[in-house]
């Protein structure tokens, strides 16, 4: 504080200086033209007092002025784009530029090889697999392979479901492509061997990419391709089982008549022709095709 006061003095005594070098400036001056009217020595006060407090002030500013304080960052926050589709990026998905229609939501249950349970907006919906066919749970052959596939690969992730043409099927059910982890689902399933590719018109956008990953399946002989250790329960049809009880409303395979009475839960078999009666009522749509679910 001391230190500053002698500072201010310092400054003081030079401005005195130049003012009493202004006084004399201005005295010389005024003797070649007096003006008897004028007050000197009142003019000189206000000037100097004026001047003094004029400098005092900015002494005093910039003594106390404090410097300009800058924040810098911690960190840099990472912004994600919330519309840019993701599956531009991924191997053989190209098919999926057609839609620009997709959610996204945390993957809760697996169903089977080709059906899970999302959360999307605190909400859960049934997901069905675009272009795809995998085994059924209930006997199929490679189904419980398949199901675990599937576990695998999504259950608990975070994935985006594109759309095609149709937003549901009949059951309710969401139809889409499933991408997780820089993967295409529906095409890896069926490039694996854990599911058939199948076409669900109008929804074929990705129909040629599944068939040539089903293609490489099938030339690999992996998964259902390969040979099984015991024919796949599709192969138990009335013409492999010319003594069997088949019941000809299922020509495709062999299902014996009532009693008892049989659900879809209780066959190895999904979307099989069906003609009439149909004393199991497999067909409940009336479609033709018995146990699509």
């Amino acid at each position: 504080m001391h230190s500053k006061h002698f500072q201010l003095g310092n400054h003081s005594r030079v401005f005195y200086l130049i003012i009493l070098m202004d006084i004399v400036v201005f005295a010389c001056g005024s003797t070649a033209t007096p003006e008897p009217t004028l007050d000197v020595g009142l003019i000189f006060t206000q000037a100097f007092e004026t001047a003094k407090s004029d400098y005092s002030l900015k002494l005093t500013q910039t003594a106390f002025a404090q410097p300009t304080q800058t924040t810098t960052p911690t960190s840099t926050p990472t912004l994600l784009p919330t519309n840019t589709p993701v599956w531009e990026q991924v191997h053989d998905a190209s098919c999926l530029s057609v839609s620009s229609v997709f959610e996204t939501g945390k993957v809760v249950e697996v169903v089977d090889g080709d059906t899970i349970k999302v959360l999307i907006d605190e909400k859960v919906y049934s997901i069905r697999y675009i272009g795809i066919d995998a085994p059924e749970t209930t006997g199929g052959f490679y189904s419980t392979e398949a199901t675990q596939k599937n576990t695998e690969l999504i259950y608990g992730k975070e994935v985006f479901l594109v759309r095609d043409i149709s937003d549901t099927d009949r059951f309710g059910r969401l139809l889409r492509y499933v991408i997780v982890d820089n993967i295409f689902v529906n095409r890896e399933l069926v490039s694996s061997g854990y599911a058939r590719a199948s076409s669900y018109p109008p929804d074929t956008a990705c129909d040629q990419t599944i068939a040539n990953a089903e293609q490489i399946a099938m030339t690999s002989k992996i998964g259902i391709w390969q040979s099984p250790t015991q024919p796949p329960t599709i192969l138990n049809t009335p013409a492999n089982n010319p003594s069997g009880n088949c019941h000809p409303s299922y020509p495709d395979v062999c299902i014996p008549p009532p009693p008892p009475d049989l659900d879809c839960k209780d066959v190895g078999f999904r979307r099989f022709k069906v003609l009439p009666p149909d004393p199991h009522r497999f067909d409940g749509d009336n479609d033709g095709i018995g146990c699509e679910s």
